[in-house]
């Protein structure tokens, strides 16, 4: 047992050498790089990876080893050769697993970071205003225009906001408008389009923000690339 705190409460030497050997041990470098190349493969518009930390940290810390480095006049080391590696290897291909252009209906509870197992329900409801969702689409070999629609329940028309977050100079949002008609009928909401947002092989980044509060459900995402 390794406390984080107190002042007379801190790791034993023999625990701070055993976390400071694994941080430098050389079978750590593949660990990382596969880490580091499976987010990769989701694309380039998927934003950035913070590692903690680029530089120096302690080697002996109770709170945790954390930097490339241990001593900035030792510049390689089993964790810097792995992010090396990774940084200057071309970018591999998309993963497989995401949704590929076109998908006439994209499940809405396949946003990015949904929980596994699925839980909720089969569709997005009791949302917030500005709850938002991410949905990350891999591309074919045809880009083009980008055409989206939302299948929403609602008892009236209301507002719907989606934007292609993965264009350069970031999209202009597009509020779309659902159909007025009862809960548990799904509907197409008027249709946003997105022109020149496909590129062939790229992956799309599309977000969905709530602008009501409850006043809908929504159980899928038409994509079409025109």
């Amino acid at each position: 047992m390794c406390p984080y705190s107190g002042p007379n409460k801190g790791c034993s030497p023999a625990n701070l050498m055993a976390r400071a050997n694994a941080s430098i041990d050389a079978r750590l470098t593949p660990i990382i790089e596969d880490y580091l190349r499976n987010w990769a493969a989701w694309g380039p518009h998927v934003g950035p990876l913070n590692y903690f930390v680029a530089g120096a940290t302690p080697l002996l810390d109770k709170y945790g080893v954390y930097g490339l480095l241990y001593d900035m006049t030792v510049p390689a080391t089993a964790k810097s050769r792995a992010v090396d590696a990774v940084r200057l290897a071309p970018r591999p291909p998309p993963a497989v697993e995401l949704p590929v252009l076109p998908c006439p209906f994209l499940n809405a509870t396949d946003y990015a970071g949904h929980p596994l197992p699925p839980h909720g329900g089969p569709c997005l409801e009791y949302m917030g205003v500005n709850a938002t969702f991410l949905y990350l689409v891999r591309a074919g070999a045809r880009g083009g225009d980008l055409r989206v629609t939302v299948m929403a329940s609602a008892v009236k028309e209301l507002p719907v906001e989606v934007s292609i977050t993965s264009m350069p100079g970031s999209a202009a949002a597009v509020n779309v408008t659902t159909a007025a008609g009862s809960w548990g009928v799904f509907a197409a909401t008027t249709t946003a389009t997105f022109p020149g947002a496909v590129q062939a092989g790229d992956v799309l980044t599309i977000r969905l923000r709530i602008l009501v509060d409850h006043g809908y459900s929504i159980s899928s995402l038409a994509l079409e690339v025109m």
